[in-house]
């Protein structure tokens, strides 16, 4: 029996990860959810991190690499990585920005351009133009940027 459930916690995590990477804590989260015996839980993600499929600081820095390209800012990057049980200083954070070469005022003029693009909206009037920028900020604030940062860009661009 024993056999079994060590069997069954492996292959589920195995099952988990070959559909998208996960993190330790919510690949365990996972297999508890599934009723399954904490020490075979244990066994299962020992021997899945000795064979590589699980990784967390591979998980962390492409979760905040995909995040980065999304557009995210680095406070909403480190709060989505606690979701995760990963724990990251905006400051490290930022170090992959630079990597990545981008910082999160080159992420809010790309995403104000993108969202310009796909609106297309005229500018002909003021109202129209803070319609325009109130939608923008709204977009921008959502990525989690700094509103004063993000309203001081919009207003000196459009």
């Amino acid at each position: 029996m024993i056999k079994e459930e060590k069997g069954a916690a492996y292959g589920r995590a195995i099952k988990l990860l070959s559909k998208q990477d996960y993190s330790e804590f919510k690949i365990r989260t996972k297999l508890q959810a599934l009723g399954l015996d904490e020490d075979q839980i244990d066994l299962a993600i020992n021997k899945i991190k000795k064979e590589n499929f699980l990784n967390d600081e591979r998980f962390q820095k492409n979760l905040i690499r995909k995040l980065i390209h999304k557009g995210y800012s680095p406070s909403f990057i480190s709060k989505r990585l606690e979701q995760d049980g990963l724990f990251m200083k905006e400051k490290q954070i930022l170090t992959i920005y630079e990597e990545e070469m981008i910082t999160p005022k080159d992420q809010i003029k790309i995403l104000a351009e993108k969202k310009l693009t796909k609106s297309s909206i005229p500018l002909n009037s003021e109202v129209e133009r803070q319609k325009v920028i109130k939608k923008l900020l709204t977009f921008i604030l959502a990525k989690g940027h700094d509103f004063d940062e993000t309203l001081s860009y919009l207003e000196d661009h459009f």
